[in-house]
């Protein structure tokens, strides 16, 4: 007989070890897959415990914070608020090593697109937020999100109010929403662009016109041509606005003047005197907007450095001279300055110039040039960072809602409709501004903030533009005040001439954004009942040499000489206290 042999175990151990370890792989993706998908579905029951356990506490719940996009902003506002013991909720597309690090600081996290519906108002709980930060790269994005929440909360008003602020470059449509969300009950909405805000910032912070003579001259050089070069610009179309001595120039070197050039007409064709009709008005214009000249930026060395420069032919002795430098490239940023140092120096040691140079910080470089005669200053967005109060211009915004508050004390017909607790705000009919100011200043800074933020919230956003471009012009008209003085003791003669050039600030304000003279021919429709539908329009009777004011619109230039005689009799009230000295 053959042998028989024993069949080979090898194959059987193997089948079975695979059944065993596909069961076991399966298993394990099926116990983790539940787990993700019961993570996720967890996610919005870990939101509503937060406002259960307030109310089992027996505290009275903040509400949550939700952030859209976290990007550079909406991590450094998530990370404040974490920091600050506050629930957070972000949202955004991607998840990213910033965004983990925010998971494991305690906030919810939802990996989705806040513009898709349910997302916001179901996942994140929309009802329980207080406040919405909306902080994509993307204006449309954002306006997209406002939108959404604006009709939700339209369709069923929420119980407390919620704070919206978003990022919104774009100047029509920043008006368009806030227009649309204005009406809304329980919604009220900030918005910021990051360039226009560090602006604003840089030039309070380190003024281009603190003179110590009239006979000084100011001048501005824009070195590169960016988003942010645009937004000081027309900043500085805002500010420069002096009694008629002082003399005043701005100078960009880029290296596309053709591009500026367009950039420029497209801020405000009415800013070209050239553009209106009627010459006695482009005289106005040639007088009332600071002249800007366009140039090259060097692009070699030689050219740099030579005195046949054209842009230091215009530089007399003791002459105030800034410079901000951008650049989309930090590095040639920092090799452009490096390079040029040396000869601004020489500049301003050689011209006794008082001369500043602020440039754009590098966060990854610790670097600064190299000058001992030109004072340096780095500038980072929103002057020193991204934080919530920056986002929101809580400091940077404080004047204009004070001033806000006094015209509307001032001049509305029926003020007092603002303030629920009306009993409480001591006005007459006809108030004149001294006794409202007088007011003012007697309460604590708590109660004279709720007081402005009552007017500001229903306050129209062009409105409050205009008056953050008069309470930006405040400092200047405060420093003027002191270089001008008091010629024999005559206090009037200085407050005339503040008064004058605040009119024509006013005046090139409008004109920048794009209002015209009222038509004669609609004069009498305006003084009827057509005023509302031809400021709609943007036309404006004011809109005139300070000369024809003076003779034809009875009490407007009453107006200019309040607001001066105010600012230099009250100016602890028209100065920004920091959060700390409140």
């Amino acid at each position: 007989m053959g042998n028989v042999t024993s069949p080979n175990p090898l194959p059987l151990v193997l089948l079975t070890v695979g059944r065993v370890a596909g069961l076991l792989f399966f298993s394990y993706a099926a116990v983790v897959g539940i787990g993700v998908v019961f993570a996720e579905q967890l996610k919005p029951l870990r939101i509503e415990a937060w406002a259960a356990l307030d109310r089992l506490l027996g505290a009275d719940s903040d509400g949550h914070i939700v952030v859209c996009g976290i990007g550079d902003e909406g991590y450094a506002i998530a990370g404040e608020a974490l920091d600050n013991g506050r629930n957070v909720v972000t949202i955004d597309r991607h998840r990213t090593g910033r965004i983990a690090d925010l998971e494991a600081r305690g906030a919810v996290v939802l990996t989705d697109d806040a513009t898709r519906e349910g997302v916001l108002t179901d996942r994140a709980r929309l009802h329980r937020a207080a406040d919405v930060f909306v902080t994509t790269g993307s204006d449309g994005t954002n306006g997209d999100i406002v939108e959404l929440i604006n009709r939700w909360a339209a369709a069923d008003p929420p119980v407390r109010t919620i704070d919206i602020t978003a990022r919104i470059a774009d100047k029509r449509l920043r008006q368009a929403i806030h227009t649309e969300t204005t009406t809304t009950e329980n919604v009220h909405l900030r918005s910021y662009d990051v360039a226009s805000a560090t602006a604003r910032e840089l030039l309070t912070a380190h003024p281009v016109d603190d003179i110590q003579h009239p006979d000084q001259r100011i001048h501005v050089w824009l070195v590169g041509w960016t988003s942010f070069s645009q937004a000081v610009l027309e900043q500085l179309l805002n500010l420069m606005h002096y009694p008629e001595d002082i003399d005043r120039n701005v100078t960009i070197a880029a290296s596309d003047p053709e591009q500026v050039q367009q950039d420029i007409a497209a801020l405000s064709p009415g800013v070209n005197p050239e553009w209106w009709d009627e010459s006695s008005m482009r005289a106005f214009v040639r007088g009332l907007i600071p002249d800007v000249e366009v140039c090259s930026l060097p692009t070699s060395d030689i050219e740099l450095l030579s005195n046949r420069n054209s842009l230091y032919d215009d530089l007399q002795p003791q002459d105030r001279l800034t410079i901000i430098a951008d650049d989309v490239a930090g590095e040639s940023l920092r090799g452009l300055l490096s390079t040029w140092a040396p000869k601004l120096d020489d500049l301003t040691r050689t011209l006794e110039l008082d001369a500043q140079l602020a440039y754009r910080s590098t966060p990854d470089r610790d670097w600064t040039p190299s000058t001992s005669a030109i004072e340096t200053v780095a500038y980072a967005p929103f002057g020193d960072g991204c934080s919530i109060a920056s986002v929101r211009g809580q400091e940077r915004d404080q004047v204009a809602r004070r001033l806000a508050l006094v015209y509307h004390i001032v001049y509305e017909d029926d003020p007092l409709t603002a303030f629920p607790w009306r009993d409480s705000v001591p006005v007459e009919t006809d108030p004149e501004i001294d006794d409202v100011l007088e007011w003012l200043a007697s309460l604590s800074a708590p109660e004279c903030e709720r007081h402005a933020t009552a007017v500001w919230r229903d306050l129209a956003e062009y409105k409050r533009e205009s008056n953050r471009y008069a309470a930006d012009h405040a400092a200047v008209k405060r420093r003027m005040a002191t270089v001008l003085g008091d010629p024999a003791g005559d206090k009037a003669t200085t407050v005339r001439a503040l008064a004058e050039s605040e009119h024509r600030r006013w005046c090139a304000e409008k004109i920048l954004t794009g209002w015209e003279p009222l038509p004669d021919e609609a004069t009498e429709r305006w003084e009827e009942n057509g005023e509302e539908t031809l400021r709609d329009q943007r036309y404006h009777p004011d809109i005139l040499p300070v000369e024809t004011l003076r003779e034809t619109m009875d009490g407007e230039w009453d107006k200019d000489v309040d607001q001066v005689n105010s600012i230099l009799t009250y100016p602890a009230f028209f100065e920004v206290k920091s959060s700390h000295d409140m």
